[in-house]
């Protein structure tokens, strides 16, 4: 921690990002590969806690846009982490459109170290989804290796379906 003097909560913050910085080291690969990045406050005070927010970030190596992923507060011991669609959402609002350049299932392994981490420092963990209206499109990834998606009602109503089968199948051939 340098010679610097850290108030006690900037200390907390300081350190928590040089853990994650040695656990996350090897970023995530993808399409682009992007360091993994908790913020560490910008001087010694958060102002007793107030400016103790620290940010996830997937940072590009070309100097590109970084994209924030979520946020841990050691003030209140709690984490919060962005679903891919929230991110794929914010994404393309941000960039018009555009498809976000990360492997669904990539992130979503990185999501689960990141709230084991997090929970291993004893921080509450929570999923940050995005609000849309129903039947809204879902972004998409590049290189997301997913053929299509299957939307939760059709989804249960395929399951419904196969166990009226099943039943109707067990009474009529089975009696």
């Amino acid at each position: 921690m340098d010679n610097v003097k850290y108030t006690q909560v900037a200390a907390r913050a300081v350190s928590l990002a040089e853990l994650f910085e040695a656990r996350f080291e090897h970023g995530l690969d993808g399409p682009v590969r992007f360091r993994v990045e908790l913020s560490a406050p910008d001087g010694p005070s958060t102002s007793g806690g107030k400016q103790a927010m620290q940010h996830i970030k997937l940072i590009p190596p070309d100097g590109a846009a970084t994209i924030v992923i979520g946020s841990a507060n050691t003030t209140g011991q709690v984490a919060e982490i962005r679903t891919f669609e929230h991110v794929a959402e914010l994404y393309a609002q941000r960039y018009r459109g555009a498809r976000i350049p990360l492997e669904i299932g990539r992130y979503r392994e990185l999501t689960q170290a990141l709230a084991g981490f997090f929970k291993a420092m004893k921080m509450t963990v929570s999923f940050a989804e995005i609000e849309r209206a129903p039947g809204a499109p879902v972004p998409g990834a590049l290189g997301d290796g997913r053929g299509f998606r299957v939307g939760l009602g059709v989804g249960l109503g395929v399951g419904l379906a196969l166990v009226i089968l099943v039943v109707a199948y067990v009474f009529i051939f089975l009696r």
